[in-house]
C-alpha cells in the first residue's frame, strides 16, 4: 500500500490506491458470490429426490448424488469406481450401451428411457433415465444421467393393462367417449356387434353411430339424453333400458353409463357398456 501512496502526486495517488483497492473488493464480492452459487447448487444436488450421476468415458462412476440410497440402498462412495452398466438389467444393457456410445460420439444427449436398476438387496427397481454428454465442462467432464423412480407408474400401467385385458374380453359392448361425443375406445364385443373394423368406430360421433344402430328414435333420444347427463356433469351414473328390433326379434338393451373422471373430478368422458337382458330379467 505505501507503494501505491508514493506514486503521483496531490489526490492522483490517492485516486490511484482508492480504484485498486475497489477493484479488490469487487473481486472479493465476485468469489464470494460464486462460492455462494456454488454452495446453492451443491445443496441442491445433494438434496434432490432424483439421482444424479456421472460417469466418464468407460461408463465407471466419478460422481453420485446422496439420493442413491433411497432409490437403490447403496451408499455414494460405494458406487464411485465402479462401472455404472454393472447395475443395468441385462435386457436393457445393449439399448443403453448404443445410448452411452452415441453421447460419446457426439450427441448432445439421450432421450429419456424407462430402465431396470439392481437394488442393493438383488431386487429390480424401474426408473427413468435421460442421459446428458458434458465432457468438455472442466467441472463435471463426463456423461451425466439424471434418473427418476417409476416403480409407482409402472404398477399403475401393469393394473391399466389388466383392466384392458379384462374389458376388451368381456361379453357385454363396452366403449368409452370424451366430451365432444366421439368413441375413444372399443372392447371386442363392440366390434362384433356393429360388424365394422375397429378404425370405423373409434373416432366417429356416437350419435351418429346410434342413428344406424338404434332404429328408434324414443330410444335413440333416451341414451343421447343420459350420456349428455353424464357428460355435462349432471349425473355421475345413467343407466336406460329399451328395446332394439334385431333380425332374431326384440331385445331389451341395458347401457350403463358412468363419468370418466380425472384426479380433480373433472369429467373428461363417459364409459358405456351395453347388454342384452335375458328374458328372465325383464
Amino acid at each position: 500500500m505505501s507503494d501505491y501512496l508514493q506514486k503521483g502526486t496531490g489526490t492522483e495517488r490517492y485516486t490511484v490506491l482508492a480504484n485498486r483497492i475497489a477493484n479488490l473488493v469487487e473481486g472479493f464480492r465476485a468469489e464470494q458470490q460464486t462460492a455462494a452459487t456454488r454452495r446453492r447448487f451443491t445443496k441442491l444436488i445433494e438434496d434432490a429426490v432424483d439421482l444424479i450421476t456421472v460417469v466418464d468415458d468407460t461408463g465407471t462412476f466419478t460422481y453420485v448424488s446422496p439420493a442413491i440410497e433411497p432409490l437403490l440402498g447403496y451408499t455414494a462412495d460405494a458406487l464411485l469406481g465402479t462401472h455404472a452398466f454393472d447395475y443395468i438389467h441385462p435386457d436393457d444393457t445393449d439399448e443403453m450401451w448404443a445410448q452411452f456410445t452415441d453421447l460419446l460420439a457426439g450427441a448432445a444427449e439421450a432421450a429419456p428411457r424407462d430402465i431396470r436398476l439392481r437394488h442393493a438387496d438383488g431386487t429390480w427397481v424401474w426408473v427413468e433415465n435421460r442421459g446428458k454428454i458434458l465432457r468438455d465442462d472442466p467441472d463435471v467432464h463426463g456423461v451425466v444421467a439424471y434418473t427418476r423412480d417409476i416403480t409407482a407408474r409402472k404398477a399403475r400401467e401393469r393394473t391399466l393393462r389388466q383392466y384392458a385385458a379384462i374389458v376388451e374380453n368381456m361379453s357385454d359392448v363396452a366403449y368409452t367417449v370424451d366430451q365432444s361425443f366421439h368413441v375413444t375406445l372399443v372392447n371386442r364385443a363392440s366390434i362384433d356387434y356393429a360388424g365394422v373394423p375397429r378404425s370405423a368406430i373409434e373416432g366417429t360421433d356416437v350419435r351418429e353411430l346410434t342413428e344406424e344402430m338404434i332404429e328408434d328414435e324414443a330410444a335413440r333420444d333416451l341414451f343421447i339424453t343420459a350420456l349428455t347427463n353424464v357428460l355435462e356433469e349432471r349425473s355421475r351414473n345413467e343407466r336406460v333400458r329399451f328395446d332394439i328390433e334385431t333380425t332374431v326379434g326384440p331385445v331389451r338393451s341395458e347401457l350403463d353409463i358412468s363419468a370418466l373422471v380425472t384426479d380433480d373430478g373433472t369429467t373428461e368422458g363417459a364409459v358405456v357398456i351395453s347388454r342384452a337382458i335375458p328374458a328372465d330379467e325383464r
